[in-house]
């Protein structure tokens, strides 16, 4: 169900395929502290190992952190999905903080298109399509959304900018390319817990004198 570029700009959605990079080749946008980064990834590395409920947060934290943005979050297919309720935020940081759960459409969507493409996308959103939702919301004026996909759950891991045009550049797509990979490791930890805790024994029923 690809979404023409028509239906896309007639619902304020502007999504450009990032796979070769080139729309990225004038932009040297940050000065890079390659510690800092390694700090950050180190510390993702550890969230895994100690706090592996807190991942998915400690990404889209981690995101806002290391790319300059004003919002980050995660999407994933909804199981029962429908078309209008499709995808689900199952993780989101900075100013889109208020949207963790939210659920969206599968048509218009940026996330379906990213998606359908399976490559990273550089994606813009102006007021018609927050008015098709019926929620007030910051546009984005600046963004990166990238797939994942594991043991057959697929979603999408994003960063926005609300206040700058061009706020991202090529190193921040590489750096969100490695955060897409921690999130479906994320996700496929949460999963395995999940059918863990379904398949435990229910406690032991205790009576006086036991």
């Amino acid at each position: 169900m690809l979404q023409s570029l028509e239906q896309l700009e007639a619902a304020g959605l502007e999504v450009t395929d990032l796979a070769d990079e080139t729309v990225y080749a004038g932009r040297r946008l940050h000065s890079r502290n390659g510690a800092m980064q390694m700090e950050g990834l180190l510390q993702l590395a550890v969230a895994f190992v100690e706090s592996p409920e807190t991942i998915l947060q400690e990404l889209v934290n981690a995101a806002v952190r290391l790319c300059g943005a004003d919002s980050a979050g995660i999407s994933i297919e909804r199981e029962g999905r429908t078309e209008e309720h499709y995808y689900r935020w199952v993780a989101t940081a900075g100013e889109y903080s208020s949207f963790l759960n939210a659920s969206l459409p599968r048509s218009p969507s940026a996330c379906s298109v990213c998606l359908e493409r399976g490559t990273p996308q550089l994606f813009r959103v102006d007021k018609r399509f927050f008015d098709i939702l019926g929620v007030e919301a910051s546009l984005v004026k600046d963004g990166i959304l990238l797939p994942w996909q594991v043991e057959g759950m697929r979603g999408t891991i994003f960063v926005i900018s609300h206040s700058r045009e061009e706020a991202f550049d090529r190193e921040d797509l590489h750096l969100m390319r490695v955060l897409a990979n921690f999130a479906a490791m994320g996700i496929r930890q949460h999963r395995q817990q999940e059918i863990l805790r379904k398949q435990a024994p229910p406690p032991r029923c205790r009576f006086d004198g036991e």
